[in-house]
Formats: C-alpha cells, sequence, structure tokens
C-alpha cells in the first residue's frame, strides 16, 4: 500500500486545486445527472440503429473528455495540448475506435448464426470480447504511428517492474464494499452477468457440462476488462501523456464515467472516483497491470456475490 500512497500523495500535492476540482466535480455530475434523469443511454442510444449508436456515443464521450480537457487548460494555464495537432487527431482517432466497439453493427450476424434459444448467451460473450477485435488492433496501429519508440510497450502492456502486492492490499478493501453492494436492488437487477439457465442450454448445445458454459463465460467476461484498462489507462493515460502531462487524469475519469451509463447510478459514480486512482496509478507506474489486477479482481467479487445472493440463497 506505501507505493499507492506515495503516488497519490504525489500527484494530489502536484495538481490539486480547489476550484480545478469543484467545476470537474459539476461537470462531471451535470453530465451523470442527465443522462439518468433522461435515462439517455438505455431510452434513446440503445433504440438507434448501429452506425447512430456509434454517433450518440462518440457524442458523449467527446464532450466529456474535451469539456474536461478544456476547463483544465482554462484554470491552470497549460494550453500546449491545445495547439497540437497530433493530440487533436490522435485523441479524436482513439474516442472513434472506442466508440465503434460500443456500438458495433454486426452483433445481430453472430446472433442469427446460432440456434435461437442460444443466441443471447454468444452474444453477450462475443460483445465481451469483441474489443480485441474491432478496436485492439486499430488502437496498436495508432501506437505504431505515434509511440512505438514510448519505451512503455504497447500502451502499458509491460511487466518489468510491476508490483501487484499493493494491489492485492487495495483488492481486499474494495471487495466487502462489493459484498455489501450485492444486497441492492439496483445491484441485482445487472448483477451476475452470468445466466445459469443460459449457461446450461449452452452446455447441453456443445455437450459439456454445465460449469464449462460458466468458466467459458467468465473468462470471455473478464478479458473484456483487460481492453478497458488498455484503452483508459493505456491509451488515454500513457499515451496522451506526453500531450496533457498531469492532466491527461481527469479528461479520462470524465469519458470513463460516460462508459458506466447504462449501469447502476452508484457504480457510475463510483467509476469517476476509480477512474481518478486507477489513473494514477498508470500515470506514475507506466503500466496498467495494477488496473487489471484490481477491475478484474472487483468483477468477480461482483459476480460471485451476486451469483450466490440471486441463485444460491
Amino acid at each position: 500500500m506505501k507505493t499507492i500512497l506515495l503516488y497519490l500523495r504525489d500527484y494530489i500535492s502536484e495538481h490539486f486545486r480547489w476550484k480545478l476540482y469543484l467545476g470537474f466535480v459539476v461537470i462531471v455530475a451535470a453530465f451523470i445527472g442527465a443522462n439518468y434523469a433522461l435515462d439517455f443511454e438505455d431510452d434513446v442510444i440503445d433504440r438507434q440503429e448501429a452506425y447512430g449508436r456509434i454517433g450518440l456515443f462518440f457524442l458523449l464521450h467527446t464532450l466529456a473528455y474535451y469539456g474536461i480537457v478544456l476547463w483544465t487548460a482554462w484554470q491552470t494555464g497549460r494550453s500546449e495540448a491545445l495547439r497540437s495537432r497530433d493530440f487533436w487527431i490522435k485523441s479524436a482517432l482513439g474516442l472513434l475506435i472506442l466508440c465503434t466497439f460500443r456500438g458495433f453493427p454486426y452483433l445481430d450476424v453472430v446472433a442469427r448464426s446460432v440456434p435461437r434459444d442460444l443466441s443471447l448467451f454468444v452474444l453477450r460473450m462475443v460483445k465481451y470480447t469483441l474489443g480485441w477485435l474491432t478496436a485492439a488492433i486499430p488502437l496498436f496501429l495508432l501506437y505504431l504511428i505515434y509511440d512505438r519508440r514510448s519505451g512503455n510497450g504497447f500502451y502499458g502492456l509491460k511487466f518489468r517492474k510491476v508490483d501487484f502486492r499493493p494491489y492485492a492490499a487495495m483488492l481486499f478493501i474494495v471487495g466487502p464494499l462489493a459484498f455489501a453492494a450485492s444486497f441492492t436492488e439496483s445491484f441485482l437487477k445487472v448483477y451476475p452477468k452470468f445466466e445459469p439457465e443460459q449457461g446450461h442450454l449452452f452446455a447441453e448445445y456443445m455437450g459439456w457440462p454445465d460449469w464449462g458454459s460458466l468458466l467459458l463465460f467468465e473468462a470471455a467476461y473478464l478479458s473484456g476488462f483487460l481492453f478497458v484498462e488498455l484503452f483508459f489507462r493505456g491509451f488515454l493515460i500513457i499515451g496522451l501523456d506526453k500531450y496533457l502531462k498531469a492532466d491527461v487524469v481527469l479528461p479520462m475519469a470524465a469519458t470513463y464515467a460516460v462508459l458506466h451509463f447504462g449501469k447502476p447510478l452508484g457504480e457510475t459514480v463510483s467509476s469517476v472516483f476509480g477512474g481518478y486512482l486507477l489513473g494514477i496509478f498508470a500515470l506514475k507506474g507506466r503500466n496498467i497491470w495494477g488496473g487489471v489486477f484490481i477491475h478484474m479482481g472487483v468483477a468477480f467479487f461482483m459476480e460471485v456475490f451476486a451469483y450466490f445472493q440471486k441463485f444460491v440463497f
């Protein structure tokens, strides 16, 4: 924990300003409040055709991201990134890659390729792993164009000098919070992602035991968090800090909240704080594995606790 606390102390002492952070909270709270008041993602975006979803996701993510970039530049007086053509092109292309992944237009083709009663189960597994096909590959091209000589590997995907012990300690602190959340109705409406009945049908179709479906589904689900860390803490932090320096964290935390708009309100609010902390860890540690460990660990706890609450007790 000492390493994590040092990261936080150093970053906050360098970067924290009351007016900057108060404005950040107000802007992000307005975004979150508007989404949940209008149910914008569930009632508007999810009803669009695929390319309409991509466009609306891009609108939300860019408003959140660049809104905080501009606010931060105004408050700190550091506007070098705003004059950098590479920053605007690279960041916009990255956000477009993210939004293409989120609104991917060909999932219905996948759904039609399997029996109807299996389509939802297969569709969800494909969606969780889709980032590696629709987003990680073009993101790697951006890395080759802009960052291949950075020394950080593919946006923080390097194991050199990675110490998981402080993150394990942090995970055991967060675990009880996930357990407490599993008693709430809003939490159980969303979790667990694995549905035993669908898993059983898929197991029958494949001719293997039910636990095979469980393991396959959870592996697909958890793999999605590796891509999330690669994009938000890898690309948006390690990939853009040469333009924004220490100011890179708040814009990432804002657009990371947008990723959670279809989830329970409490999870969206906590994502701002979680994204902020993981952003600092990635910025200071120059890798994303601590975030991957925490993110996957919390997701695993949420699955286990919700499964027992919903299907065992």
